[in-house]
Formats: C-alpha cells, sequence, structure tokens
C-alpha cells in the first residue's frame, strides 16, 4: 500500500518556537512519518541530532525510510509518551554527564497513516475493524474494550474523553448494535451513534459520530494517561536553555498541557511538588511560557490540510535544572 501524503501540523510554528540550532540534540517524542523530525535535522546543521519515538511501528517504517538521508544522525525508537525520559538515558542522552537534550517537540494528533489506511479502524469513511489501536502490537482493540464495558461505564468514556451529548442514549445504542451484529465495524458503530445522536443539520457539519470514536480511541489508547505521564517527567531530559513545543487536537490535551506549562513557569518557591530544587533555584522561575495563547492553523494552512482545524501548539523555555 503506498504511503499516505504527510504534511506536518503547524510546522513553521514549531520550528520558530523550537529554534534549531546547529549541533543541537532533538527529540521528535512522537515521531509519526518524520515530517517535524525533518525539518528538525534539515536545520540543526550537519552535527544536529535527533531522536524519534512512536507507540506505531508501521509510523516507524515509513519515518525511517524518509529520514534514511540523514544516516547516523537520526534514532529511531518504538516507545510509548510516557517512557521518552527512560529511552533518552538507555541511549546515554539523559543522567549521568550527559548535558540532556536541546528541544523536545511532541504532536498529539492522529497520524495520515492511521486515518487512511480502514484496516487500523480510526475512520469510518471506510468499513474496517473496531480496532483504534495506536501500536497495532500490543493493547486491547475497540471492540474488545466496548464488549467489557458496561452501558453506564462506556457512557462515561464518551462523556469524559467526547464531552458526548447525549452519552447514555449513545451508550446504549452502541451496546445494541454490538449485541446483534456478527461482525460489527467501523461504518455500523457510526451509523449506531449516527441514529443516537441525529443526523447532521447542514451541509460540512462535523459527522455525529466523530465524538464518540474520539473518546473510544482516547480510551483504547489511554492517551489522556501518557500525556499526563509525560508532562510529569519531560524536564528531567531537557538542558539548560531547551524549548518545547507539544501540538494538542482537543480540549482535554490543551488543558492538561496549559496547567502543566503554567505551573514550570511559576517562580521555583510555588512550583510543582514533584521537583526537587536546590537552594539556589528558589525564588526564580525555572521556564519561561513561550505561547501565552496557543498558536493556531492559519487560513493558507487550513486550505490545504484541514484536518488542522483543532490543532493548537503551546511552547516552553526550560531555564533551570533539577536537582539529582
Amino acid at each position: 500500500m503506498a504511503t499516505p501524503t504527510h504534511t506536518p501540523v503547524l510546522l513553521s510554528e514549531s520550528m520558530d518556537l523550537l529554534q534549531p540550532r546547529d549541533g543541537g540534540i532533538y527529540c521528535d517524542a512522537t515521531v509519526g512519518l518524520g515530517g517535524h523530525a525533518e525539518a528538525l535535522l534539515a536545520r540543526s546543521g550537519p552535527k544536529g541530532r535527533l531522536v524519534g519515538v512512536d507507540r506505531d511501528p508501521a509510523a516507524l517504517e515509513v519515518a525511517s525510510r524518509r529520514l534514511a538521508r540523514f544516516g547516523d544522525r537520526v534514532i529511531l525508537r518504538h516507545g510509548e509518551l510516557q517512557d521518552v525520559v527512560e529511552i533518552l538515558e538507555e541511549l546515554g542522552l539523559v543522567g549521568g554527564d550527559a548535558p540532556g537534550i536541546d528541544g523536545l517537540l511532541a504532536d498529539l494528533g492522529v497520524s495520515s497513516l492511521q486515518l487512511e489506511r480502514p484496516e487500523r479502524g480510526f475512520s469510518f469513511r471506510e468499513s474496517g475493524p473496531l480496532d483504534m489501536r495506536m501500536d497495532s502490537e500490543g493493547g486491547q482493540p475497540a471492540g474488545t474494550l466496548l464488549a467489557s464495558l458496561t452501558e453506564a461505564e462506556l457512557a462515561g468514556v464518551l462523556r469524559r474523553y467526547g464531552e458526548q451529548p447525549a452519552s447514555r442514549r449513545v451508550a446504549r445504542a452502541i451496546k445494541r448494535y454490538l449485541d446483534e451484529e456478527a461482525a460489527p465495524d467501523t461504518v455500523g458503530l457510526a451509523r449506531a451513534v449516527a441514529g443516537a445522536v441525529g443526523t447532521r443539520r447542514r451541509t460540512g457539519a462535523v459527522h455525529p459520530a466523530t465524538r464518540a470514536f474520539m473518546a473510544i480511541r482516547i480510551a483504547v489508547n489511554d492517551e489522556l494517561g501518557q500525556l499526563e505521564r509525560f508532562l510529569e517527567r519531560f524536564v528531567g531530559c531537557l538542558a539548560p536553555g531547551a524549548r518545547v513545543a507539544v501540538i494538542t487536537f482537543h480540549s482535554l490535551e490543551d488543558r492538561l498541557v496549559k496547567r502543566r506549562f503554567a505551573r514550570l513557569s511559576r517562580p521555583a518557591s510555588d512550583a510543582p511538588a514533584d521537583l526537587p530544587l536546590t537552594e539556589a533555584q528558589r525564588g526564580r522561575s525555572l521556564a519561561e511560557l513561550l505561547t501565552r495563547r496557543p498558536l493556531r492553523p492559519g487560513p493558507q494552512e487550513l486550505a490545504t490540510n484541514p484536518r488542522a482545524r483543532s490543532a493548537k501548539l503551546r511552547g516552553l523555555c526550560w531555564l533551570g535544572e533539577v536537582a539529582a
């Protein structure tokens, strides 16, 4: 199957925030198909290096081909967002005498590789299995998760992760569909949700199954849990002056990033309790917000990449060092 077209979201804005320097060491914590990673390597000079991490083995294969021209300047690893610091430690880039990395990027969106392959089960444009796993080699497919949840539990997932109106009615429709259909698929599931929600009232409106599919996908992949653990740990891999850019695609993700960045940018005396600080660090901020408000795609980007419409980019500059 041909590699899907890949358009990195907020590429120019991300590079402006990260300001790659010659010889810098960078990490793309969700390397996906390698678009942002390619730009970081191109802008960090012939001695710049990058570690790319992704939980999707298929995406890593595509990224490997895309980034092959950079040779040993790039290292790709199969892993989860929450494990980025440990991966960098294993590579000797963090901990001990290692200075840490100069920049960190995380694009939390679903890749075109996942959306455009029906067998992955992320989209309902074509019939596919109820899978939705970002790591197709492990974890619990969506169909298994949905079958294991009670109607009330499923309604909670839809409400919490998708902010789904009439979540109980939608959950009831999903459970009924799974009970009655011998071979459930994404198209049938979307039809069941749409029947419970109601059809679109105007041309171009968001499909009524979109929120439910997003909620189920988030639950299948523990996306918010992964993000929370990443946000708790990521400063442990940063060198002083390192820049961080995170791209989110829904309000729950953006809220977590916004709050964590805000806490880290406060004076150290008011910093999160989980940061061990030296006396010299107290009384000054350990980080600086680079974005008081999130950056959004402009009209030109939206015209060529409508999937970017919900993207938000926030940036942070790490100023301090965490005590050992």
